[in-house]
């Protein structure tokens, strides 16, 4: 079974020892709206700290079942250089069992693969507390989990590899409304994965996120969203796995509340509704909480 190392504890109490918060993010962009990580408003030195908690499971097979649970820490932080440029660092640390066909289970802690991303707004309707606004954003995993390994020295099978260990370039296009006291989300993205280090190439994704939020009081916002994933069958060495790929609908009911000025507080439940996806393979509900923290 893998640990946690000191780098992943360190990485994890430096972001939790950052400084308190010094300014009011409602104020300096203009608009009341909470908004989960990734579709804030930027405004010229807005820094945002960010906290994900992620629980999910899947299973392959049928008569010969490979189940898989996981928990994932996402530890966030972004930066908007100016007002029309945001970057955003995401550090992803985890906690998966895989128990295979024969019953055998491993268990592994580790660190997944860094995502970097840049969202540029090409478009809104003003400066000061804008209505529209349409984003192009550009990114890459980087292949920086390292191979998780079993008691004995031998490598872990790749359904318990926290990451690909590959280049993964993406790009998409996102829309944001603003009319307090209702918001609206859109985004899409694709996703080509390249050949990892663990010999897998995962197939090319497309991602889609539609979002609707009323926020009757200041404190309290609700959400529901459709989060959609069209994927290409994946690779590992010269054979394709035919329990990859396929299409999968959730749906995303969403509660966001801000308890303290600058704090957003967020949990929400993934359900799937409309499973397509190829072979033997379900995938389980996902409980999602987070905290964001604008500095």
């Amino acid at each position: 079974m893998l640990r946690p190392g000191p780098f992943i504890l360190a990485l994890f109490g430096g972001v939790i020892g950052s400084r308190t918060a010094e300014a009011c993010a409602t104020c300096a962009c203009g608009d009341p709206t909470l908004t989960v990580m990734g579709a804030e408003q930027p405004f010229e030195g807005r820094l945002r700290l960010s906290f994900g908690f992620d629980l999910r499971s899947e299973s392959v097979g049928t008569t010969r079942v490979i189940t898989t649970e996981e928990q994932r820490l996402s530890l966030g932080v972004s930066y908007a250089v100016w007002d029309w440029l945001q970057v955003a660092l995401t550090v992803p640390l985890a906690r998966r069992q895989v128990t295979g066909v024969d019953l055998s289970r491993d268990t592994v802690y580790n660190l997944g693969d860094l995502d970097l991303r840049a969202r540029a707004i090409l478009w809104r309707d003003r400066i000061f507390a804008p209505t529209h606004l349409l984003g192009l954003t550009a990114g890459l995993e980087l292949p920086t989990t390292p191979r998780a390994v079993r008691d004995d020295g031998t490598p872990a099978p790749i359904e318990a590899q926290v990451g690909t260990a590959s280049f993964d370039p993406l790009v998409g296009l996102s829309y944001a409304f603003f009319a307090d006291p209702f918001s609206f989300y859109a985004s899409s993205t694709v996703l080509v994965p390249t050949r990892g280090r663990f010999d897998l190439l995962a197939g090319p994704a497309w991602l889609n996120t539609v979002t609707a939020q009323l926020q009757p009081w200041t404190e309290v916002a609700f959400r529901l969203g459709l989060d959609a994933r069209l994927d290409g069958v994946a690779r590992e060495g010269d054979q394709p796995d035919n329990d990859t790929g396929g299409f999968i609908t959730f749906l995303s009911p969403e509660v966001v509340v801000s308890p303290v000025m600058d704090l957003i507080v967020r949990a929400a439940v993934r359900l799937p509704i409309i499973d397509r996806l190829n072979g033997d393979h379900d995938e389980g509900p996902m409980v999602t909480l987070g905290v964001a923290y604008d500095l």
